[in-house]
């Protein structure tokens, strides 16, 4: 003959009920820089991204530089 066991149901045997509304919410838009630079540092990681930039697109710096050049000459060759 077999015996049926019956579980213990007590407080500590019953699994803690989590709610799906009690997560975390994940944080919205950029994220935010975690490490906090001082002022010197700051302008130190601007240049360097800047410089980085600039040679990167170093053909299209030179065609605006171009153009701002035959612009600046027509002006002056209109006040004339």
């Amino acid at each position: 003959m077999m015996t049926a066991t019956q579980p213990n149901e007590t407080e500590d045997d019953t699994p803690e009920y989590v709610s799906i509304y009690d997560r975390p919410k994940r944080s919205v838009g950029r994220q935010k820089n975690l490490i906090q630079l001082t002022d010197e540092e700051k302008k130190i990681r601007m240049r360097k991204i800047a410089s980085k930039h600039y040679y990167e697109n170093r053909e299209l710096r030179q065609l605006q530089q171009a153009q701002v050049h035959l612009r600046r000459k027509r002006e002056k060759e209109q006040s004339l």
